[in-house]
């Protein structure tokens, strides 16, 4: 369905509705529900792309599919991330910052290090 990151950037910007309304003193910067992305008020296009990702991913999934693999499996959770974060690499964010995020407790440790390296690395390759 999804050939390329702009094929899903693009779904993902046709189907979302956007709403910076999120509170501040949330950890998170932004958190998709359906076709509904919650971001801060000040937050940067980055942010709204990954969301934008995550639209497109249960469109392509089915949202029920996408946030059960999410919720429950560490494995999918890392997976969805890597290729919502794969457009951030475009923007200067080394590889190796983002496989540290992906394993931190931001994501709620879904997998290593390395694991989140693998992830993103075939991201790339599928993107």
């Amino acid at each position: 369905m999804f050939v390329t990151l702009q094929d899903m950037l693009t779904a993902g910007f046709a189907r979302m509705k956007l709403h910076r309304n999120l509170p501040a003193w949330l950890w998170i910067a932004g958190i998709t529900l359906g076709r509904h992305v919650f971001v801060k008020a000040l937050t940067t296009q980055n942010t709204v792309n990954h969301e934008s990702v995550h639209v497109a991913q249960q469109e392509r999934d089915g949202t029920i599919r996408f946030y059960l693999r999410y919720l429950f499996s560490g494995f999918w959770r890392a997976r969805y991330e890597a290729e919502a974060c794969v457009n951030e690499l475009r923007s200067g964010v080394s590889l190796e910052a983002l496989a540290k995020t992906i394993s931190s407790s931001l994501y709620l440790w879904p997998c290593s290090y390395d694991k989140a390296l693998m992830h993103l690395r075939a991201a790339q390759e599928r993107m």
